[in-house]
């Protein structure tokens, strides 16, 4: 069977990133020295198990794209850390995990409503 190739795009404004990839050994994350990618380009490729820090604002977003390939039928997942020392209810920072067929976001601060 063809390998499927699939392509997560973390369109994150985050001030920490961390993805760890499934069935890797748990290891403290490193930091990365720079992103691949032209600095013109929104999308700059990522890797897993290194932690990603910025700052951002009301116009700015930095975009992660990582890259993995699945097996038909095999069960994958990926996990995501965002932590944000921002406590500004009025101006969230909103995380957006894109990918092949589903798009899965939130807000940092993360309020439950009636909790």
């Amino acid at each position: 069977m063809r390998a499927c190739q699939r392509h997560t795009l973390l369109c994150a404004l985050p001030w920490l990133l961390w993805a760890v990839a499934p069935g890797r050994p748990a290891k403290p994350p490193t930091q990365s020295a720079a992103l691949r990618g032209a600095p013109s380009d929104p999308a700059r490729g990522a890797d897993f198990n290194h932690v990603y820090s910025g700052v951002v604002n009301l116009s700015t977003e930095n975009i992660y794209s990582f890259n993995y390939t699945s097996q038909p039928g095999q069960v994958t997942a990926v996990r995501v850390y965002v932590n944000s020392s921002s406590e500004n209810l009025n101006y969230p920072v909103l995380v957006v995990v894109r990918q092949q067929k589903e798009v899965l976001s939130w807000q940092v601060p993360l309020l439950f409503q009636g909790l």
